[in-house]
């Protein structure tokens, strides 16, 4: 999935980069999928959002593979282009939602492929799993060979959930990127101060690190008791409330030191690396290794 510009990343470099190990590429939007392929991108490239009517020539013409949403949309869209049908199992975002409307889109034509969206990896997703698997077998008595997927980041792992393609999305990103920053100042304070925009006295005498790291940058602003920002390995708990351009941790009895670099992995509560990654904007340079 490189979807929402690679989740931040940088679509057209980790599509190029993708482009020589993957079967397809997914994008929500037609717009994504023409700007790859414009880009030299070869890979199949499936659009799991919705084409608007003045986009489908778009997807022709860039040999785009386009979602389908119901039998009525089949008719539309199937002479003009390849398709995927996605199947609601109980996620309601979408799709068909019963297996005669996949028996009558089966009847006029021949789709791609067939797929659903389960969330997660719990019980919700072993029931949506059960409705998919006939939808599945209802397409695949019909045609053999049409692809069937539905395994994604949460629930990739689960093997009767892989079926003929896996969704790749943050599992592909998770591991592979650093965000990296810089300490800017070394600050004492006493018990008893206020810290930044906090209304939250200190309650023992502290050394805080000044971070070049703010709500600037996509962090959420209320961070106090936060530990993901790490330096040299140790996590730092965060102080008080983000700035625009700044945060504070609490490097007291650490030997830190002004430009000592941090690492920062921001899985905190009510809060996603998939938030995260995307929200990441402007005063940040990537690179590619």
């Amino acid at each position: 999935m490189v979807k929402c510009d690679a989740y931040g990343l940088g679509g057209t470099a980790v599509s190029k980069i993708l482009d020589n190990f993957a079967d397809c590429l997914g994008v929500f939007e037609v717009a994504e999928g023409v700007k790859l392929k414009k880009a030299g991108i070869k890979s199949d490239i499936i659009v799991f959002g919705t084409a608007l009517p003045k986009e489908i020539k778009y997807a022709k013409e860039h040999d785009l593979i386009l979602t389908v949403h119901s039998y009525e949309e089949f008719k539309q869209i199937y002479l003009q282009t390849r398709v995927h049908i996605l199947s609601d199992c109980g996620f309601n975002r979408g799709g068909i939602k019963s297996l005669y409307e996949l028996q009558c889109i089966l009847d006029d034509g021949k789709p791609e492929g067939i797929y659903t969206h389960l969330g997660t990896s719990d019980e919700f997703s072993d029931y949506r799993l059960a409705i998919f698997d006939k939808y599945v077998q209802l397409a695949k008595m019909r045609y053999p060979d049409i692809l069937a997927h539905c395994a994604a980041s949460a629930n990739i792992g689960q093997k009767s959930a892989r079926y003929d393609m896996v969704r790749a999305g943050l599992v592909l990103y998770a591991d592979a990127v650093k965000i990296k920053t810089k300490i800017l100042d070394i600050i004492s304070v006493d018990c008893g101060e206020y810290i930044g925009y906090s209304k939250r006295k200190t309650d023992k005498k502290s050394k805080l690190a000044l971070i070049r790291l703010g709500y600037g940058d996509g962090l959420p602003r209320q961070l106090e008791g936060e530990k993901f920002v790490y330096w040299k390995n140790y996590p730092l708990t965060c102080i008080g409330v983000a700035c625009m351009d700044c945060i504070y941790a609490d490097v007291t009895n650490l030997d830190v030191h002004i430009f000592d670099e941090v690492i920062v992995k921001p899985e905190i509560s009510q809060f996603t690396l998939y938030e995260y990654l995307t929200k990441l904007k402007g005063r940040f340079n990537i690179t590619y290794e």
